[in-house]
């Protein structure tokens, strides 16, 4: 059952025509969507919050060491953004793989934040756990496959949880006190 009729637009965005209704243009930014983006429209824009938050959580991530793995919620912490572990998840998700770019797939370790239990998340791809093992594998990190088929790292060997960036631990910076004494966040 239909319930209600979405108003219909010419290709130069104004009202089709049905009956009594205004055929004013409207304005630009009540502009329709095209249904085909313009080849100039193939990146939605970023405001500059989630910039500097793209930026901060890419900058983290190159400061795991090899052979070690976090999670998303110990670098959404380590990001003075605790609340936002699955933020950190789409950060990674839509790292660019344009080598020209200044953060891309070759120079941050997408592949050593897992989640907060240890598992490498599924992807929509069923090859995207497999290709994040196998990176860590190539690390020599070790990557167990469970009963359900779930790929994991034991945080206790290759886990990676400082209470403050490398980065910021070398410019002086002295972490904020916590209940936290190990670094993990549980995340």
């Amino acid at each position: 059952m239909r319930l209600c009729t979405p108003p219909t637009f010419t290709s130069e965005g104004t009202p089709a025509s049905s009956g009594s209704q205004d055929h004013r243009p409207l304005p630009p930014d009540q502009q329709p969507l095209s249904p085909q983006p313009s080849p100039s429209f193939s990146k939605m824009p970023r405001t500059d919050e989630a910039a500097a938050f793209f930026h901060a959580v890419y900058a983290a991530v190159q400061e795991i060491p090899p052979g070690k793995v976090t999670s998303y919620g110990h670098i959404a912490k380590l990001v003075g953004t605790p609340q936002r572990p699955r933020q950190v998840g789409v950060c990674l998700k839509h790292l660019p793989t344009d080598p020209t770019a200044r953060f891309h797939h070759a120079n941050v370790p997408w592949q050593r934040v897992i989640n907060a239990k240890g598992v490498i998340s599924p992807r929509s791809q069923p090859s995207g756990s497999l290709n994040q093992a196998a990176a860590l594998e190539a690390e020599g990190v070790t990557v167990m496959a469970g009963a359900l088929g779930e790929l994991s790292v034991d945080f206790a060997e290759f886990g990676w949880f400082p209470r403050i960036l490398p980065s910021e631990a070398a410019m002086g910076i002295v972490p904020e006190s916590d209940d936290d004494e190990d670094g993990s966040d549980g995340e």
